[in-house]
Parts: C-alpha cells; structure tokens; sequence
C-alpha cells in the first residue's frame, strides 16, 4: 500500500494603503519594486508498507531433489527425542592357527558407534587430518583369505544344536530346531605367501541378508586362521521359522585386503530348521509401527557427512579429512518397538555394507533416534569423486510395519582430492 504525497503552494500577497501610495509615488522615482513573497512546498515522501506472511510449518522438510525424498508425515504428538534406544551388543570371534602360530585378534564386538539423542555442532572444532588415509598409489598383495573347514571340521561353517567348546575338537553339523538355540561356527584360513596385517571384516548372511558382522583388527599369520566358535546370536536378530534357509560367509565384504586371489572370498551352506513338536502359529503382534529416516530440526538432511565431528549440517569432504557421518530416523507410529526386538540399521557406501548398529527400545509417536559414526575411512578405501551414502531401517523385517517402503534413503556426496595433490 502506498501514500500518496500532497503539495501547497504559496500565492503572492500585496497589499496597499493611502500611505503606501505616497510612499508608491516617492519609490516610482527610484525604479518600481515589485515585491514577491516566496513559494513554499512541501512534499511528503511515499512509505512502501509491506505486509509479511506468517511462517509455514511442515512436519518434515522436503529433501533436494538429488535425493530420495523422506516421506511428508505429520506426527500424531510433537516430536521429542525419546530416550537413547540400547545398542545390542555382538560377540568376539576368537582366532586359532592349523599350521602355523596363533593369530590373535583383538576385534571389538561390531557396531562401536554410539547413538545420541540430541547432539550440536561444536562451532569451534577442526577438521581431523588423517595423512595416512591418502589413496596408496600401488597395493600389494600379501596374502590370500578364504573359508576353510579345520581339521576335524565338517565344512567352513558348521551349523550344531549343542555348543562345541574348543575350536579343535570334533565339529560335525546336527539337526537343529526353531525354538530351540542353534550354534553357528565358522573359520578362514590366510592360504597366501605371506601374514596379513591389517584388519578386515568377516559378514555373515542368511537368506541372503547380512545378519552379523565381525571384525578383525590384527590380521592372520601365514597358514593362520580366524576363527568364531558356537555363535548362537542369530535368533535375537531374526524369528526363527521352520524350513530351508542358507548361510552365507563372506570375507573382507569392503577390499581392506590386497589378496592373491580375490575369487575365492565366499562359502554357502544349506541347513534346515526343523519345526518343534506341536509347535503353534506364530503369534500376530498387537501392534504395528513405522520406522523411516527423518530430518530433525537443525539438521541439513536425514544423513549427514562432514569433516567436523557431530555436525548437523554436511560440509566440504576430502579424502585424507576423516569423514563424520550422521543419521536419524524416526517411528511415526504411537506404539513402542517391544524391548526384545532388536532392529537393525544399516549403512551402505556405493552398495558395500560399511556398518551396522542394532537398536532396542525404539519409542514411538515421532520419537526420534539420533547415531553418530567416524569409522568410514576405516571400513573401506575412499576414493576421491561423487560416492553415495544409504541406509535401511529393519532390513531383516523383524518389526511389523504399516510401510514397508518407507525404510530406505540415500544421498550422494563428493569427496575432494588430497590436501596438496597436485
């Protein structure tokens, strides 16, 4: 809306009297003087008055479109960060030789990372140079890892009901049931010219699907072996069901290892869960939820990469930068995840599987669920170059959900060149 200005002029004024006329006469002679008064104006300047919408709100913000968009959800409550789900903790393989000295490994049990409810960004941080993490222009292969059946071993992975206590002894499959606890043992063997030593990580799927991961921080001598014995985990992380199913070792999943023989990095083996006597149906949950990724507020997307450790917003990448990456996804249904089940996330660089945390006590009504990870550059080599980041929300589908569709989202990153390259 704008005012329009006004403006007044001034008009001349004179006036005379039978004085002035005298006094006319006298001034005639001197010249006639005509006497003015001076306009005057006033103007006022327009004023532009401009009228500010109020903000919209959205429950969540759409993402760009060079990524895969979080599904527009509105929370039935306002969405307040829950308390810090309970990461599940994974067992130690233990390592043993055949032919040659013992590798011992000093793994850690796989995740490490550590989830946060709410975190800021520490405005003061600098990046973390890591030199070492330069790409090494030639690699050379040292040894060769592949699965191996020990002796007194059935095959490279022996599926038992009963737990054998020492690696060396007598391992030989048996029937196995699904409601009861089934021991899974498997070993690898460094068959190459030399010892490995550097850490790898050893994958194990089932039908097809990672359900555990372990990790070796020390390598394995030459003729050495890695070794886990009677893991019986793979019940809290799947529901058992009757039927055939197929297990699956995979070693070094992420090429930490320079190898001889890249090839032969892989074994299957088929083994059937029997069903129980006078077994029931399984029960249908009360309940039904929805887990998917989810921005929180202050955050630049649902997944987050950066060189400044807890940043909320991503930043500039480079290869010999150690990289911070963030994730949070959110269960936009009321009820509460039960504290049994234990629902994994995974996250996928370029497709390899680099990390995997496990979550119990998700809540729910938009409770939100925060993880922070620095490990990337430790999981596998990064090369400089556009690379995608993703993640999976209950890949193994252990929660009953009412979008199963909604559980995966991706976004692509560039990682510079080395500091200094020319």
């Amino acid at each position: 809306m704008r005012i329009r200005s006004l403006r007044g002029r001034g008009v001349p004024v004179s006036s005379f009297s039978a004085l002035a006329v005298l006094c006319a006469l006298a001034i005639a002679l001197l010249g006639c003087v005509r006497a003015t008064a001076p306009t005057v104006q006033t103007t006022l300047t327009s004023i532009p008055v401009e009228f500010q919408a109020s903000p919209t709100l959205t429950a969540i913000p759409v993402a760009e479109a060079t990524t895969t968009p979080i599904p527009t959800r509105t929370f039935r409550a306002t969405v307040v960060p829950s308390a810090t789900p309970t990461k599940v903790p994974t067992t130690t393989p233990s390592a043993m030789s055949t032919t040659g000295p013992t590798a011992t490994p000093t793994s850690a049990p796989y995740p490490t990372s550590t989830a946060f409810p709410t975190q800021t960004p520490l405005p003061t941080a600098i990046p973390t140079a890591i030199p070492t993490l330069a790409p090494t222009p030639v690699r050379q292969a040292t040894g060769n890892l592949r699965p191996s059946a020990l002796s007194r071993w059935d095959a490279p992975i022996v599926v038992r009901k009963s737990h054998v206590k020492d690696s060396n002894d007598l391992h030989v499959a048996s029937e196995v049931y699904a409601d009861e606890d089934t021991f899974i043992s498997w070993a690898v063997t460094n068959l190459g010219p030399y010892s490995i030593n550097q850490g790898f990580f050893v994958d194990l799927y089932f039908n097809g699907v990672v359900v555990q991961r372990w990790s070796n921080e020390s390598g394995v001598s030459r003729n050495g072996a890695f070794v886990t014995n009677g893991w019986n985990g793979l019940s809290n992380v799947i529901t058992p069901y009757s039927g055939r199913h197929t297990l699956k070792l995979v070693i070094d999943p992420t090429n930490l290892v320079m190898e001889t023989d890249e090839t032969d990095n892989t074994f299957e083996l088929t083994f059937d869960w029997l069903e129980p006597i006078g077994s029931l149906p399984p029960a249908v949950p009360p309940d039904i939820f929805d887990l998917s990724p989810y921005t929180p507020d202050g955050w630049s997307d649902a997944i987050v990469a950066s060189a400044i450790i807890e940043a909320r917003t991503s930043s500039n990448l480079n290869v010999n930068l150690r990289t911070y990456l963030s994730y949070a996804f959110a269960n936009y249904e009321a009820s509460d995840v039960p504290e049994t089940t234990i629902v994994p996330v995974y996250l996928f660089f370029d497709d390899v599987l680099v990390h995997i945390d496990y979550w119990q006590g998700i809540h729910g009504s938009g409770s939100v669920v925060q993880a922070d990870w620095p490990g990337l550059h430790e999981a596998i080599h990064v090369r400089e170059g556009r690379h995608r980041l993703r993640i999976e929300i209950d890949p193994l589908n252990q929660v009953l959900e009412i979008d199963e569709s909604n559980n995966s989202y991706e976004v692509e990153f560039v990682w510079a060149s080395p500091i200094g390259a020319q």
